[in-house]
This record gives C-alpha cells, sequence and structure tokens, in this order.
C-alpha cells in the first residue's frame, strides 16, 4: 500500500527524533550529577506526539549545566532533522 511507504519514513523520523532529543537530556542530567524525571509526553491531535516535558527534580548545580541541560536536546534534534533530511533528498 503506498500510504504505508510515504507515512511510515515520517512517523520513524518524528518519533526517533524526538527520542534520541529526551535521551540526550536525560545524559546531560546524568553527567552534570543532577535528577531529572521521567519526560511526559504531550499529545497532539496532528501528529500523536508533539513534545514533551522533562522535570528536573533537583537543582542543576551551576547556570552552565542548566544551558547544558536545555540546549542540547534542541542541538541533536536539529542535527538528526538535517541527516534526516539529506538522507530523503539523495533518495
Amino acid at each position: 500500500d503506498y500510504m504505508e511507504e510515504l507515512t511510515g519514513p515520517i512517523v520513524f523520523a518524528i518519533i526517533s527524533t524526538q527520542i534520541v532529543h529526551e535521551m540526550v537530556h536525560q545524559i546531560v542530567g546524568l553527567k552534570d550529577k543532577f535528577k531529572v524525571g521521567a519526560p511526559t509526553i504531550i499529545p497532539s491531535l496532528q501528529l500523536g506526539t508533539q513534545g514533551c516535558i522533562t522535570p528536573i527534580n533537583s537543582p542543576p548545580p551551576s547556570f552552565n549545566s542548566l544551558f547544558d541541560f536545555a540546549i542540547s536536546g534542541p542541538l541533536v534534534g536539529m542535527f538528526i532533522s538535517l541527516v534526516l533530511m539529506y538522507y530523503g533528498l539523495e533518495q
């Protein structure tokens, strides 16, 4: 079925980007030794999952650590999006 062939890669790209984005937040929390809770999925009617909220359960040790936590997910998400876009354009 052509619909599965068209939607499968898009759904995979959205979900994998979101999972890696949230994993990077968790990794930065472990690296800087502050407690980060499990991500809470915020549903969207258009895509199924639009985003997550990752709670910080203990204060980060410094503002640099908080900045690293905040910027790491979007940077990795942007990188993955560019890689997937390049891959899609090469198909």
